[in-house]
């Protein structure tokens, strides 16, 4: 029997298009906004249950655990909607999520790493470009070996944590809005712009051996 995972030589994947792209999209999204709305506030709740006023009780060190908490586990969220819609597409793509989180990992540690030593514009380039160059790598030694072009995601996936984050700061500037509500439109902007990428990488020609044999 051929494995789901297998393609036709040079034939467009089947709802890699608009439909695939709007699942990805608004999937990603809401679940990172889910998770991190209610992290967040699960978090003050439990500090304010047991210790008192969060902005008080928690100092800076405290803080900035929590929040990469929050962020490892949105991005986690945001990976998992992604690797529901690819698990049948591809093999062995278990580690997407894995490699999601790690990037909401680097981002809350690279975030108060630089903070103070760079200014606000250089630390989003700086924290958010690297995070998506990492996860941009590990995501694509799981596409490599089953599409062509695969490196082109390295590529999608720094500028969209750029943009994500970029965006976001942007958009606080220019219209006073608080970072958390900004994040929102980052998030977007960078799950349109991967989900983009996916459905052309979806409609590229399959690797060797992950092409149907002839029967």
């Amino acid at each position: 029997m051929m494995n789901s995972a297998y393609r036709e030589p040079g034939a467009k994947e089947s709802g890699a298009g608009w439909i695939f792209w709007l699942k990805w999209v608004v999937g990603s999204t809401v679940a990172w906004i889910a998770v991190f709305m209610l992290t967040f506030l699960t978090i003050g709740m439990m500090v304010e249950t047991f210790w008192g006023d969060p902005e008080t009780v928690l100092g800076e060190e405290a803080f900035a655990v929590a929040l990469t908490a929050v962020f490892t586990l949105s991005f986690t969220a945001s990976g998992g909607v992604q690797w529901l819609l690819l698990r049948r597409r591809f093999e062995r793509i278990g580690g997407w999520v894995l490699a999601s989180g790690v990037g909401g990992l680097l981002v809350g540690i690279l975030y108060f790493a630089l903070m103070g030593v760079v200014s606000e514009t250089a630390s989003e380039i700086i924290h958010n470009g690297l995070a998506g160059v990492v996860v941009g790598l590990l995501q694509w030694r799981i596409l490599r070996r089953q599409v062509a072009r695969a490196h082109l995601w390295i590529v999608a996936a720094t500028v969209a944590f750029v943009m994500a984050g970029g965006g976001a700061a942007i958009i606080s500037t220019l219209t006073g809005m608080d970072s958390g509500t900004s994040s929102i439109f980052g998030v977007l902007a960078m799950s349109a712009l991967t989900g983009s990428m996916m459905v052309w990488l979806l409609r590229q020609p399959p690797r060797p051996e992950f092409v149907a044999p002839a029967s």
